[in-house]
């Protein structure tokens, strides 16, 4: 019988044609413009989005001057686009009625994209303590996928920061306003008390001044402060 050759691995004929240059400027991320109609947001998106005063901030500067930054996506297996990092510009492009949002898709994994959302969105200026823990326990739990537990215990680290210290910050400020209300309530018992048997010394001396004045004068027969 006579035996089989070797399959060759032979480059596009495309490829025999084309510079270098050609073929790096085909490797390099291009900005797209995609309808908001085929970008899906992240599921679980630990991050919430509001139509607050920022967000109309952003609505207007949009209006003025484009969407600057891009948007990162990536392609599902459906065709569609999941929204990566640019939740807040596709709201605001939607707010002002337009149609397209300018994006880089990206070839990525799910495990990925949670990384890179997770990262994309601990730049905002304002993030809940219960949106970063949620956030990097999603980040973590994707790093365990990847097998990539070099960084967990920094993560992790992070992670019980965002919930203990606000914690003992907000049960720091409860102890400090109960001892404050409780100091504020036994000052008015003493003084109510003091004005009372300085009331009574008043009616045994016969004296008629007021009861904080002749609390003041009988300091050392009365219990007032």
């Amino acid at each position: 019988m006579p035996k089989k050759l070797p399959a060759l691995n032979l480059p596009p004929a495309d490829s025999l044609f084309s510079t270098q240059a050609d073929r790096d400027d085909a490797k390099r991320e291009k900005v797209q413009e995609i309808p908001l109609t085929e970008i899906d947001p992240f599921p679980e998106h630990p991050f919430q989005v509001k139509q607050d005063e920022s967000m109309m901030a952003m609505a207007e500067s949009v209006k003025a001057f484009d969407v600057q930054t891009p948007a990162i996506v990536r392609r599902k297996d459906d065709g569609r686009y999941e929204l990566v990092s640019g939740h807040r510009r596709r709201l605001a492009c939607e707010l002002e009625g337009l149609d397209t949002l300018p994006c880089i898709i990206r070839d990525m994994t799910h495990d990925e994209a949670i990384i890179a959302m997770v990262d994309a969105n601990l730049q905002r200026e304002v993030i809940l303590p219960s949106e970063k823990a949620r956030s990097y326990k999603m980040k973590l739990d994707a790093m365990k996928r990847q097998g990539r537990c070099d960084s967990a215990p920094v993560l992790l680290l992070k992670l019980y920061s965002g919930l203990v210290i606000p914690f003992f910050i907000l049960l720091l400020f409860g102890a400090s306003y109960i001892i404050g209300m409780l100091l504020l309530t036994i000052v008015g018992i003493e003084e109510e008390y003091g004005i009372y048997f300085c009331k009574r010394s008043r009616r045994e001396m016969g004296d008629h001044r007021s009861p904080r004045t002749s609390a003041m004068r009988t300091r050392p027969h009365c219990w007032c402060i």
